[in-house]
């Protein structure tokens, strides 16, 4: 599942970087399609990580650009003062989702 990987990353993150979990403002993944089990990624696997039920996690969906938005979105709210730590990542985890889209529109 995506959750399980962007868990996996948060972890590693957190294990390389020595930055405790308390002072992670917030975490936004990307993805380029919701999985119908796992809507917010972010939010399953942060609360998988180990992070508090009030740090924020969010899920950007948009194809194709998605971990590059939630970086963005995260250097933004950096910028703005509003944040001084955030994660962010993207998974393509596209093996079980449908894409209900005619092959030429695709």
């Amino acid at each position: 599942m995506p959750h399980d990987l962007a868990k996996a990353a948060l972890t590693g993150l957190m294990h390389w970087t020595s930055v405790p979990k308390e002072v992670v403002d917030s975490i936004i993944f990307g993805t380029v399609i919701q999985e119908v089990k796992t809507s917010n990624v972010a939010r399953k696997a942060a609360l998988g990580a180990g992070f508090s039920d009030k740090t924020p996690a969010c899920t950007v969906t948009m194809a194709y650009i998605s971990a590059n938005q939630a970086m963005t979105t995260g250097v933004g709210l950096i910028a703005s003062g509003q944040c001084d730590v955030i994660m962010t990542s993207g998974d393509k985890w596209m093996s079980n989702v449908p894409i209900r889209h005619s092959r030429k529109m695709r």
